[in-house]
């Protein structure tokens, strides 16, 4: 087979983004691009055959299948890329094939003009064309559309086609927006009966000569140009300062360009504790003396009103006691309300705590005829806040009874110690005693009877530390509390961004990959060292909680969202993830704590913590009691189960960050029907419809603060759009700025790639903080970005307008 790289005009991983009912639409040939034009990099496309020739490629006899069979075809014999005959039909309804040629992605007007479309049409699947200067797209209409071209006075043209007799468009899984298949009837008539109208769109042009003066448009005074008080050092913005003072200058009319390069050297003493080498200041004081300026908007009058921003964060919902077990519910709602703080943030951490005090004694069983799949109750999870929101009085309040539990198991422990210490005299006779007998057994030849009265020895052993929490121990101390503790351990961190950063020093290499595994509580875990030998845990299982601080976990979210470690471990640790809404308004309350709620909490956890850990008797592994769904609980759990299996094998849920983590949801959702059951009855045998809608509900509710916590990947244009805002307020950029220059080569956090900053730009412009325009350079048009006036004037921003 050949090499994938062969593919030179198609990405074969892009199989993946097209469509489905695209992808497997069963007309699809292969071709071969021809020799490229050096100049304007265009190239012909020779059509292949399922014979292998350029001939009779319209007919359904000579299509090679789907685009998969295509891509594998031209994979196998070194063609190009795949391609689609037209015309087709999908689900009755024609499909329609947009292709805008001769595309500047760095020309404004043009892509502007293009996303209109693309809007217009549903936002649809589209692509990069094979020679990187055109953009493909595909819709459905109920209605035949009329092929349509329309050529354009700047270069390229736009082409419709859907009717064609005989027509192949090539695809390359180069994907330039992500969108699907949509019906786009209306749209598609419109545009064709648009471009068919041979009317020439409009090209970029710009406002007519208003009496500025002449020099290019963001060295326009707004305003007049102020040296800061104090001396500018490295780091200040010494260089873009001198070539605004040299804009400045020049707006004035009335300097010749040998007294402005004087003015910038004299400023550069006067003005800079670190200056500038003598060159660079002639160089922004030279820049743009033999430029004409575009003439840009600087009234008021030529900009819309400001409109607001689409919240930077969903508003998650609060949590309602109603939906948890009356034994937890009360005493949940009482701290709630005693700490004026949403019931999640005692809830939830209480959840995972019950979940590992149950650990390995119970299991959910999710399909009735399955026994190969079940889930343990063990649970992950985080409250997200800044600091300052109570997180460690509602965190000391969840855990409340687990701490409990740990500090009488270790005050029985030091108990047994005690004992063990004081018999040390006794227990070293007795173990003298054993050898002596067993060396006489050897001597009689009775070798049996010397092993058992050895195997004796070995089982004095000091007392075993029943653990329920821990909070910071090494991999191999973890380990090692595993092995003592079958049931499983939850590890607990006030705040979770350190564990997160521990992960990654030296040393803990696999931590990060044992915890992954202890996640499920299924496979044994064997460590081998040659210093402290093997330690074997059987099937090891360890909840997790704690805080975290919102800016970490944005940031986790977008390193892992550009191809960082993706190995699931934050959509593990995200099941159960919260970011509340606090209340603005607090008010002081002197409500004792409700005694009887809290007792009430406290059995359910003493209760499960006294139903002993079973072993099958003849393998002595753990044997959990194993609860299923009652049969109205398993039917709606079945329905569940298909529909999030069809969201996922169907991506349904475009953002494979957010979908890796709704696939935990299979185990999840029984996870949590079990621990509502056991809330309700430690003694029950099977999981009710009442137990599994309620972990249903939480659930939902779960998911709720999920699309919130995961926002800042889902709309990253979004968060892109706040932070070049927030730049813009403090005054890091000047009005008249040009993304690559200032923005791009900064590196700022949400704003380091060219996508990031265009849909940041697109957005704000389309809720009018910013303008794009052109400036004439003599070559290349150079594209710069005006600010709001009402924006500059805002209080509380710092922006100063363009010199």
């Amino acid at each position: 087979m050949s090499s994938p790289q062969q593919l030179n005009h198609f990405i074969l991983a892009g199989l993946a983004l097209i469509p489905e009912k695209l992808l497997l639409l069963p007309q699809a040939i292969t071709w071969v691009a021809g020799v490229a034009d050096p100049v304007t990099g265009k190239f012909d496309k020779f059509p292949k055959g399922k014979d292998g020739t350029g001939k009779a490629w319209p007919k359904a006899a000579q299509w090679v299948g789907n685009l998969n069979d295509a891509a594998k075809r031209a994979q196998d014999r070194g063609h190009s890329g795949p391609g689609i005959v037209l015309p087709a039909k999908i689900d009755g309804m024609h499909l329609a094939a947009f292709d805008w040629d001769g595309v500047d992605f760095e020309d404004y007007q043009r892509m502007s003009e293009i996303m209109q479309d693309w809007e217009a049409l549903g936002q649809p699947y589209m692509e990069v064309s094979p020679s990187g200067r055109g953009l493909r797209a595909f819709v459905l209409s109920k209605e035949l559309v009329s092929d349509a071209s329309r050529a354009r006075s700047a270069g390229g043209k736009d082409e419709l086609f859907s009717s064609s007799k005989a027509r192949w468009m090539t695809v390359t899984g180069n994907e330039f927006k992500k969108g699907g298949l949509p019906d786009a009837t209306e749209a598609v008539m419109k545009i064709s009966a648009r471009w068919n109208s041979k009317k020439t769109p409009p090209t970029c042009t710009l406002n007519a000569e208003r009496g500025q003066p002449n020099m290019l448009a963001h060295l326009v005074v707004s305003g007049a140009f102020e040296w800061p008080d104090e001396k500018l050092k490295d780091g200040d913005g010494r260089e873009e300062t001198m070539l605004q003072y040299a804009g400045h200058l020049r707006s004035q009319g009335k300097y010749t360009q040998v007294e402005i390069e004087q003015l910038c050297l004299a400023a550069n003493v006067e003005h800079y504790a670190d200056v500038l080498k003598e060159s660079v200041v002639l160089d922004r004081a030279r820049r743009y003396q033999d430029k004409k300026p575009l003439i840009t908007v600087a009234s008021i009058d030529d900009w819309a009103g400001l409109q607001e921003l689409p919240p930077k964060y969903r508003e998650a919902p609060s949590m309602d006691p109603d939906i948890l077990p009356p034994a937890l519910a009360e005493y949940i709602a009482d701290c709630a309300k005693r700490m004026r703080i949403p019931a999640e943030m005692v809830a939830t951490p209480m959840l995972v705590a019950f979940g590992s005090v149950v650990g390995k004694k119970f299991c959910v069983q999710p399909r009735s005829k399955d026994p190969t799949w079940i889930e343990y109750p063990n649970l992950w999870g985080a409250s997200i806040l800044p600091p300052a929101m109570l997180k460690s009085p509602s965190l000391n309040a969840a855990m409340k009874f687990i701490n409990e539990l740990e500090t009488n198991a270790q005050r029985v422990h030091a108990k047994a110690m005690a004992e063990w210490d004081s018999e040390e005299r006794v227990r070293k006779l007795e173990v003298k005693v054993l050898e002596v007998k067993a060396k006489a057994a050897i001597k009689a030849g009775n070798k049996s009877e010397a092993r058992k009265l050895l195997d004796q020895v070995n089982e004095i052993k000091p007392p075993i530390r029943k653990r329920f929490v821990i909070s910071d121990a090494t991999p191999e101390a973890r380990l090692e509390i595993l092995c003592d503790n079958p049931n499983g351990i939850l590890l607990l961190r006030d705040e979770l961004d350190g564990h997160i950063a521990q992960l990654k020093k030296e040393g803990y290499e696999n931590a990060r990959a044992q915890e992954l595994q202890f996640f499920d509580g299924h496979q044994d875990y064997t460590d081998d060292r040659i210093k402290r030998g093997s330690h074997i845990a059987e099937g090891p299982r360890m909840a997790l909680y704690g805080n975290l601080q919102p800016a970490k976990v944005e940031k986790y979210l977008i390193d892992m969202h550009k191809g960082g470690s993706d190995d699931g471990y934050l959509q593990r640790l995200l099941q159960l993830a919260i970011q509340p809404t606090i209340s603005k308004e607090f008010e002081l309350t002197e409500t004792k704590p409700d005694l009887a709620a809290e007792d009430k909490a406290r059995r359910i956890f003493q209760s499960i913590n006294s139903i002993p850990l079973e072993r099958n008797p003849l393998t002595r592994r753990v044997a959990p009691r194993v609860l299923k769904l009652d049969v109205e609980a398993q039917e709606k759990f079945d329905t569940f189960l298909v529909a999030i299996e069809n969201k996922l094998r169907n991506q349904g849920i475009s953002n494979p960050v957010l979908a890796a983590h709704y696939g935990k949801y299979r185990g999840t959702l029984p996870k949590l029907a079990l621990l509502v059951a056991l809330a309700d009855n430690p003694a029950t045998t099977s999981i009710s419809l009442s137990a599994y809608e309620k972990a249903e509900s939480l659930l939902i509710f779960y998911r709720e603060h999920a699309s919130r916590v995961y926002n800042v990947v889902a709309r990253y244009d979004l968060m892109s759009a706040y932070e070049l805002l927030d730049r813009i307020k403090r005054g890091q950029l000047h009005d008249g700025f040009n993304p690559r220059d200032d923005i791009q080569r900064r590196e700022w956090a949400k704003l380091r790639s060219s996508g990031e900053i265009e849909v940041a730009i697109e957005l704000l412009e389309k809720h009018g903080y910013v303008k794009v325009v052109e400036e004439h350079t003599g070559g290349r048009p150079k594209r710069i970005v005006r600010i709001h006036p009402e924006l500059i004037r805002q209080k509380g921003t710092e922006v100063a307008a363009s010199p």
